[in-house]
């Protein structure tokens, strides 16, 4: 298929399934997908390429079919997390013609930073229903699909990382580790905000160094940086994100939808820490929660569940004592992830719609 054959090398971020023989078995992983079905966008090894061409009346469709579902469970704003030239021309011709109904900030992906920094672009631009926010890069691979990069032992205790040789398991996107952090300085040295997918305590340390590494050079208050998804962080590596001021961008909803196969891949104590919100708010650190639709459940409550009860499908206990969100505590409100607040509401059926409450008596005991 798209002439891929067994003797096809695995991609840098990726890879592809092969029976004991070197055979492909059928599965890519990562950015092998784009081997496999190749699209107008060339992403190579800044991330998965999750989207695919559609005709732009199509993509207005999927907007407007999104934007519906997402008021009727009370969700007046979103953030997209990989946005690149093919589906911007979808969210402006939604917008054009009253499609686009919630507010949206667009992070475009990495592959297109070349093209930001000589447009100039150094903050958040746009309006208060679409605008294009933080840059969306990505570290390593995906927790369900094993490729999260992890050190081999935990709790971890040598910071001095070689990725992609002494890792435990999983690999990076990018190929050169070093030029991975130079793009964050980058992005970080010319005023704008960016978000990094990083699953593993491995990926974590890349990060965060290159973090450290940036404020070093290129010092900036409230700089507001973004890790998205942050699910396997040690206790240490909590205290170090509050250190720097960097957001946890978490999706609870994983520990409980894929609960279960995470504990089959990563071990029961591993999997038990994911997502660790209560290290995060007993250390002072703002984790947010939020969905990762379309991967998971878009429906807020879902979410909320997931991190109050912290329960698999199949009612497997995945550390409630050690890392469940206590109902009682508060967590930040979405618009602070942004470095550009927003200020106007949506209107919606004629009511102003950016909160919502509900009562104690909606807590499962």
């Amino acid at each position: 298929m798209a002439g891929v054959t067994d003797d096809t090398p695995d991609p840098a971020g990726g890879m592809f399934v092969r029976d004991e023989q070197g055979r492909i078995t059928g599965y890519a992983y990562d950015s092998a997908q784009q081997l496999v079905i190749p699209t107008s966008v060339d992403v190579g090894h800044h991330g998965p390429d999750i989207g695919y061409d559609l005709p732009l009346e199509e993509l207005v469709d999927d907007i407007d079919r999104a934007c519906k579902a997402y008021l009727k469970v009370g969700i007046t704003s979103v953030v997209d997390p990989q946005v690149t030239t093919r589906e911007m021309p979808g969210y402006m011709a939604a917008r054009q013609q009253g499609k686009l109904t919630i507010k949206t900030t667009c992070m475009y992906l990495s592959n297109h930073q070349d093209a930001i920094n000589e447009l100039g672009i150094t903050d958040h631009i746009g309006n208060d229903l679409l605008s294009i926010g933080p840059m969306k890069y990505y570290c390593d691979g995906a927790l369900i699909g094993g490729t999260a990069l992890f050190y081999a032992d935990e709790p971890q205790t040598d910071h001095g990382c070689k990725c992609n040789k002494s890792a435990g398991r999983g690999y990076t996107y990018w190929p050169d580790i070093e030029a991975f952090k130079e793009a964050l300085i980058d992005t970080h040295s010319r005023g704008m905000q960016f978000g990094v997918h990083t699953q593993g305590d491995m990926a974590m340390d890349i990060v965060l160094d290159a973090v450290e590494e940036a404020q070093r050079r290129f010092p900036r208050s409230n700089a507001r940086h973004r890790i998205e998804h942050c699910h396997g962080p040690t206790r240490e590596q909590v205290a170090r994100i509050k250190r720097l001021g960097v957001i946890p961008v978490t999706q609870p909803g994983q520990v409980h939808e894929t609960g279960d196969d995470l504990t089959s891949i990563y071990g029961e104590r591993r999997a038990k820490r994911f997502c660790p919100l209560r290290d995060m708010l007993d250390d002072g650190v703002p984790a947010v929660i939020s969905t990762d639709a379309f991967v998971q459940s878009y429906k807020p409550f879902d979410a909320i569940s997931a991190a109050v009860n912290r329960l698999s499908l199949t009612g497997r206990d995945m550390g409630k004592v050690s890392a469940s969100l206590c109902w009682k505590r508060s967590v930040p409100i979405p618009g602070m992830l942004l470095t550009r607040f927003i200020t106007k509401p949506v209107k919606v059926r004629w009511k102003w719609a950016n909160w919502r409450i509900w009562p104690s008596s909606m807590r499962r005991s």
